[in-house]
């Protein structure tokens, strides 16, 4: 019986042994013994016991094939592959064989991918360096076609696919079944593309730069790539780099070049102090040192390669120094009661005909010109602010000293003055207004600057006391625009800036700031509404809303287009107030309604945003095509809401008589943009402007373009969850809120972009963030939960607050966030 035994496993153990071994070999073969690295653990191998089990499992592994290029830029697409091993199987299958009658069996092989893509995760992760969160690339995965027939394939092959915009150090992490393959995560470094010359920025402090000649100017250049990363020391050839100095006057025969220039450009690198960091962080720069020796008004632009920088051209004033003397005399003794003197050449384009003695003042916020009759007498002839859009510029050139020059003032609203000075005067006075406006745009022309400066402006001049008392205003929701109408019809201007509290009739609850945003926001969504009778509508197909020529005006007066200004108004001047008061108008508007708000005249190549449809449909195609045969004439048709013609309108006088032709379609375009987007709804866009200038003085607006001018008004419109995230508060952090806040940050990131701004409008009584997003959200976005289980979200628009209670499922809570805000998202809501 022993004998037996021992025989038994002398002849088992070594079958057993031989089989086990094939069996390894054909594992081996198809793949399924591959390393895996697990977390811990540094040599990029998987551990005996860990390979073993997956082949007592029978379990696939992965593994990734790189093949990255050296050098690897921003802009490029990077490929990798994962590729998993198939599995061969045998089977037998009856085969009826020909011409024999009866059927035998035949054994095949088939192959079989044994893995699943659920397991796989490919995150692709860049620290960034201007916040604490991660920069996340996402990839473009995809099988590369397999013959089924053929039985010699190994493997199934995932083509994975990514492009990185942002320069810097990425980890490419993939893991199947949580657990890292095989020497994931993987390094793939990003070094800037090469340097883009209409992204490279000139960091001049303002539109002028003033300078002393014989002394040298330093002016520094950020090199970039198109993706706006800064470039790597080495890829910048300075040599590459050059400053082209021209004569400043408009005259064209006397623009020639300034050879009397000496420039030099360098690389350096600059260290500064980043405040989101709290780290002192390295920048790369070109260093431009320049020397001007004559004085002169000039024009400079700095190129690389041949192509103009961005904000690489500027205006150049050269003081000799004897005009650097009396310039420092004048600054540094009351400047606004100090004049130049000069001679009226023209008004608005006319010549005057007889010499008018004129006196020019330059303070630091005006520019006055003055003349005084019988020499005692002081009648103001125009007055311009120190703005970036006033415009202080020589027509005529003469450099030798005692000469004199013509220089206009201009601006988008007063009419241009051409001014006959002595040259040493001008430059003396472009001097100070170039060192004013330096002073008033903080050393920046950026909107972030310009957007100060006109809170400040808007807030100046106002009684310290006026906000301390408080109009109530009894509002009926039913009847929103009508009863505002009623409640301030004989407020004035500076009515509209006190602090207002606003009851609804019939509701309950106090306004402690939040029912005053949530009237605002209403009134404006009810007037700027998409309406084909109301008082606003698109132009065609698109999104933004123009003053609607075919309102009801039965019901829309033009006494509601002056309310509409006001609110807007209203708007800014509580936004320029700070903190909780700052309101955004909820509104999406035409750029040539924006335009015209800011002295603007319509051209047609507003058609391209305002009316898309229109545009390609009619603009573009006279464009790019003959109309010499097309038999048009400068005139319109219009057309009422059902799309019958009512009348045929001349766009410029006796239209009808004259043919549109090559030569003058672009001025039959405009003639066109002016009467579709400006003379049927003047008086519409009058009445709004009076309105609106009540509460911002004229011309204030106008220091920004009409792009810069929705941001002010309207804010952002994107809603970013990330900003979110790192710009709220909670006030506290037990076990409540971390089951429910990751299902917040779950559903949030679901929503669509209108339920993210019902959100917003139920969380701050808007649906529109100022500029600048969550972190300029004054109170800062609170999020609560309350030891409650099933209740819908309440929130408090007064403190921007939402308070959430606790679900036994994440759909029920999705399922009673998404219902309190699209139910809830207007009205006074109480605990």
């Amino acid at each position: 019986m022993v004998s037996g035994g021992v025989f038994l496993v002398a002849v088992l153990v070594p079958y057993l042994g031989y089989k086990l071994y094939q069996r390894l070999c054909q594992c081996s073969e198809d793949g399924r013994l591959c390393f895996t690295r697990r977390r811990g653990v540094t040599d990029g191998g998987g551990s005996a016991a860990e390979v073993f089990r997956n082949f007592l499992q029978g379990k696939i592994i992965p593994k990734v094939e790189l093949d990255f290029p050296s050098g690897l830029r921003a802009g490029q697409t990077v490929n990798f592959r994962v590729v998993f091993p198939l599995r061969r199987h045998r089977r037998l299958q009856v085969v009826q064989n020909e011409p024999a009658d009866l059927p035998s069996l035949q054994e095949s092989v088939y192959l079989q991918g044994d893995y699943n893509l659920t397991s796989l995760k490919i995150e692709i992760l860049k620290e960034s360096t201007s916040s604490s969160s991660q920069i996340r690339i996402e990839p473009v995965t995809e099988f590369l076609p397999r013959n089924p027939q053929d039985a010699n394939a190994t493997c199934d092959v995932l083509l994975v696919s990514f492009h990185v915009q942002e320069a810097g150090f990425y980890h490419i992490h993939v893991l199947y079944d949580n657990e890292h393959l095989a020497g994931s995560p993987f390094p793939a470094p990003f070094d800037p593309a090469p340097l883009d010359a209409e992204k490279t920025l000139c960091l001049r402090e303002a539109p002028i730069i003033l300078s002393v000649s014989a002394e040298i100017m330093n002016i520094s250049v950020r090199p970039l790539d198109r993706f706006g990363n800064e470039c790597n020391f080495g890829d910048v050839d300075p040599d590459k780099f050059h400053l082209k100095v021209t004569d400043g006057s408009d005259d064209e025969n006397s623009n020639q070049n300034v050879d009397t220039v000496i420039f030099n450009f360098t690389r350096e690198i600059k260290r500064r102090f980043c405040s989101v960091s709290g780290n002192v962080e390295e920048h790369f720069e070109v260093q431009l040192e320049m020397e001007l020796f004559q004085p002169g008004v000039f024009v400079g632009a700095i190129t690389y390669d041949g192509t103009v920088i961005q904000n690489g051209t500027f205006d150049i004033i050269v003081l000799s120094p004897d005009e650097h003397s009396v310039l420092r005399e004048i600054l540094n003794n009351n400047p606004g009661t100090r004049y130049q003197e000069a001679k009226l050449h023209s008004v608005g384009g006319e010549v005057q005909k007889k010499s008018r003695q004129v006196y020019v003042y330059i303070s630091a916020k005006i520019i006055a010109v003055k003349e005084y009759y019988f020499g005692l007498i002081p009648s103001r002839v125009a007055t311009y602010r120190v703005l970036p859009v006033t415009k202080f510029k020589l027509v005529t050139n003469v450099p030798e000293q005692g000469s004199t020059c013509l220089v206009s003032i201009s601006d988008r609203t007063n009419p241009s003055l051409v001014l006959d000075m002595d040259v040493t005067s001008c430059r003396i006075a472009m001097a100070m207004f170039a060192l004013f406006l330096k002073q008033r745009l903080g050393g920046s022309e950026s909107f972030p600057n310009k957007q100060k400066f006109f809170y400040e402006e808007l807030k100046s001049g106002k009684d310290a006391n006026f906000r301390t008392s408080t109009t109530c205003i009894y509002i009926q929701r039913a009847n929103l625009i009508n009863s505002s109408l009623a409640e301030t019809k004989n407020f004035t201007g500076k009515d509209w800036c006190r602090n207002f509290k606003i009851k609804f009739a019939g509701e309950e609850g106090s306004d402690d700031g939040g029912l005053r945003r949530e009237w605002l926001d209403q009134l404006c969504i009810q007037m700027f509404e998409n309406s084909q009778t109301g008082m606003f509508c698109s132009l065609g197909n698109s999104r933004l809303v123009h003053p609607n020529h075919l309102r009801d005006q039965t019901k829309w007066s033009l006494k509601h287009y002056e309310l509409a200004g006001k609110v807007v108004g209203k708007c800014l001047f509580e936004t320029a107030m700070g903190g909780f008061y700052k309101q955004m108008v909820n509104g999406r508007f035409t750029r040539s309604f924006l335009a015209q708000l800011i002295g603007f005249t319509p051209q047609y190549k507003y058609f391209e945003q305002d009316d898309p449809e229109y545009f390609l449909g009619k603009v573009k195609y006279l464009l790019e095509n003959d109309v010499d045969d097309m038999e048009l004439t400068f005139s319109d048709e219009e057309y009422n809401t059902t799309g019958q013609l009512i009348k045929v309108v001349d766009l410029i006088q006796s239209g009808k008589k004259v043919v549109v032709t090559n030569e003058n379609k672009e001025d039959y375009l405009n003639a066109l943009s002016q009467y579709r987007l400006l003379t049927r709804v003047k008086r519409e866009i009058e009445s709004f402007v009076k309105g609106l200038s009540e509460i911002v003085p004229d011309g204030l607006l106008s220091n920004f373009d009409e792009n810069e001018l929705e941001i002010l008004m309207c804010g952002k419109s994107v809603f970013d969850v990330n900003d979110l995230k790192m710009n709220h508060v909670q006030t506290d952090d037990n076990s409540k809120y971390r089951k429910i806040l990751p299902w917040f940050w779950t559903a949030v990131t679901s929503f669509t972009d209108d339920e993210r701004g019902r959100l917003l409008q139920f969380v701050t009584g808007s649906s529109i963030l100022p500029h600048g997003g969550f972190k300029e959200l004054q109170p800062t976005f609170r999020i609560t939960v309350y030891d409650t289980v099933g209740n819908l979200p309440v929130s408090h628009t007064c403190f921007n607050e939402i308070c959430l209670s606790d679900h036994r499922s994440y759909e029920e809570f999705e399922k009673r966030l998404r219902l309190a805000i699209s139910e809830g998202c207007t009205g006074f809501a109480m605990m």
